[in-house]
């Protein structure tokens, strides 16, 4: 098993804390509704039916009018700040509309059953203190604008509530506004104390700090600022030397019919941070370079992989462009031959000396195989005299991965067996074809990347002919796979693979406990199988007498995660949570305790 599986694991489970808010527009509406018609109700609850008026101008100047003037102002301060756009403001005081109404309508309950004078005065200075603790940590936590406009933006919409409530709600003393400024300042330094305490936690590595990291994390899943995220994991990173193999199918002009790229590196950690879009990149540049459809499945890889920056994808092109002269090329090519261990199912088929494999342990749920198992697998057949191009075909994912050590060897004896097998079936020549089909219907949010569906059919002279399919996604919902390999086969296609490319641009798009959808959650089986359908068919209308060139390109010292460093991130997410949980449960009780008490009691 590869060994940051544990510290992945941990990471992924922390996108289940990701949420999300509605539009902008909805965001606004409800304000202005929650405002009127809880203040409505909460006054007719206190003093009748006739204060139902007060009540709902109360909610339009008392509330809605104050909050909505804070966002704009809040706006006008922050128009150049990445993060802090108008609808994130919005967002906060979308919160803090539930904390005002909420505290009206049980204040004015409690007034109700006790009789209390100025209980709903009271609450809502109660309320006002809330959600001056929450703007202060919000916007300290996510401006880096300077202390003045952080200050006027976090505190603007409480002053402006607090004016609001001591000339609009009946406040029987002036002692009342006292003691709800009283209970701001109180929720205040609370909230000033968790700032200090996580602001002085330090990472053993690097001189690592939360608040930075965290900050950069939720640039890059909000806004696709990958710059400071792909800065603090290049801190904790190492360099690796990893390869990349390319299968180029030319026709007997010389010209480029299709191209397969695979690979070893992970396309990670999610959106366009380091190297989750590499097989977009490999995709559109090399189907440019070569004027032909390139399909780019999961070479076998972990997140120990995923490059630090995404700008090295780069520096991956080029190495690949400078190697893809210097393939050996063969006009021969043997059968696909499949073997199968206890679940464990793999492809072979040679081009000339090279083995284009595909694992899977389909319909069992199963991630990313470890690069053990590549590396054994590369490693029998150079002994056979083949060059191993080893395909994770991930394709099956439930829940949970289920891959166990005996997965492992399974898959490695299957994968030895045919390529053996292949090795002692006949050559012949064959001819390739390739298509692409792009849903409309689907995007990143539903699982399905930019690259579609692209198929690539290969033909063996005076034999069947076998499909590799390949989804632009993160991983396939386990049992979609062998419905769409009997459709194939249906057709008269004589087998078939469904591969996906483990593209991470699908990934932190919306919330859901593990941070993406899988190929088949969102996208409808029976439309998605007319669409590989449709790609095949097209790929097997354009086959053509070709012959396949393979190049391994090594790119040397690319900074990647690696395994000290996805164990590391994952220590600093536990602990940096932990001792963000231990402060709060600490400081948040007792200052609003404390700020209740001033409140309410005094």
């Amino acid at each position: 098993m590869w060994a940051g599986r544990e510290a992945s694991d941990r990471i992924v489970g922390y996108y289940s804390y990701l949420f999300t808010f509605p539009s902008h527009r909805i965001m606004i509406a409800a304000i202005s509704a929650l405002s009127t018609m809880g203040c409505t109700l909460a006054f007719t609850l206190a003093w009748g039916p006739a204060s139902a008026v007060r009540g709902l101008l109360y909610g339009l100047l008392g509330l809605t009018a104050p909050l909505l003037a804070s966002d704009l102002f809040a706006t006008a301060l922050f128009r150049d700040d990445v993060f802090l756009t108008q609808r994130r403001l919005t967002i906060l005081s979308y919160a803090s509309c539930f904390v005002y109404v909420a505290m009206a309508l049980l204040s004015s309950l409690a007034l109700v059953f006790t009789g209390g004078d100025g209980l709903i005065a009271r609450g809502i200075l109660f309320a006002v203190a809330v959600n001056a603790f929450l703007r202060h940590i919000t916007i300290s936590v996510f401006s880096t604008r300077g202390l003045k406009r952080n200050l006027a933006t976090a505190f603007m919409q409480p002053a402006l509530c607090l004016a609001a409530g001591i000339v609009l709600l009946p406040v029987p003393s002036v002692r009342i506004p006292v003691l709800g400024m009283i209970g701001i300042a109180i929720v205040i330094g609370g909230g000033q104390l968790m700032l200090w305490v996580m602001g002085r936690w330090e990472g053993a590595h690097s001189g690592l700090r939360i608040m930075p990291l965290f900050r950069a994390f939720v640039l890059a899943w909000a806004e696709e600022v990958n710059g400071p995220l792909e800065d603090q994991i290049a801190r904790v990173g190492e360099e690796r030397d990893l390869s990349v193999d390319s299968l180029i199918y030319r026709d007997v002009t010389g010209g480029c019919r299709a191209a397969m790229i695979v690979p070893y590196i992970h396309p990670g950690p999610f959106r366009n941070v380091g190297s989750s879009a590499m097989p977009e990149v490999l995709s559109r540049r090399f189907g440019k370079e070569l004027g032909c459809e390139v399909l780019v499945p999961h070479g076998v890889s972990t997140h120990e992989r995923d490059l630090a920056h995404s700008g090295e994808s780069e520096r991956v092109t080029e190495a690949i462009t400078s190697s893809l002269a210097s393939g050996r090329s063969s006009d021969l090519a043997s059968p696909v031959v499949r073997v199968e261990r206890e679940g464990a199912q793999a492809s072979c088929q040679l081009f000339g000396d090279a083995g284009l494999i595909t694992l899977t342990l389909s319909p069992k749920s199963c991630d990313d195989l470890p690069e053990e198992l590549s590396n054994r697998i590369m490693e029998a057949a150079s002994e056979m005299g083949v060059t191993a191009v080893v395909v994770d075909s991930h394709n099956s994912l439930l829940q949970e991965d289920l891959l166990n050590d005996s997965d492992v060897d399974n898959l490695y004896r299957a994968a030895v067996e045919a390529i053996s097998r292949a090795r002692e079936a006949p050559r012949r020549a064959f001819s390739v074809g390739a298509a692409r089909v792009v849903p409309k219907e689907w995007g990143l949010d539903d699982g399905m990347g930019p690259c579609g569906i692209a198929a690539l059919a290969v033909r063996f002279e005076g034999g069947q002919t076998f499909a590799y399919v390949v989804l632009d996604g993160n991983n396939m919902r386990s049992g979609l796979r062998e419905p769409i390999v009997d459709a194939l086969k249906a057709r008269g296609i004589g087998d078939a693979e469904v591969l996906t490319s483990d593209t991470h641009v699908v990934n932190a798009i919306g919330a859901t406990s593990r941070g993406y959808y899988t190929i088949g959650e969102r996208t409808e089986e029976e439309r998605l199988i007319e669409y590989v359908v449709e790609a095949v068919e097209t790929a097997i209308s354009r086959l053509g007498r070709c012959s396949c060139s393979h190049s391994r390109t090594v790119v040397e010292g690319l900074t990647v995660l690696g395994t000290e460093g996805l164990r590391f991130l994952g220590d600093v997410l536990e602990s940096a949570f932990d001792l963000f949980r231990r402060t709060a449960l600490a400081v948040v009780p007792a200052s609003l305790l404390l700020a209740a008490t001033a409140v309410f009691l005094l």
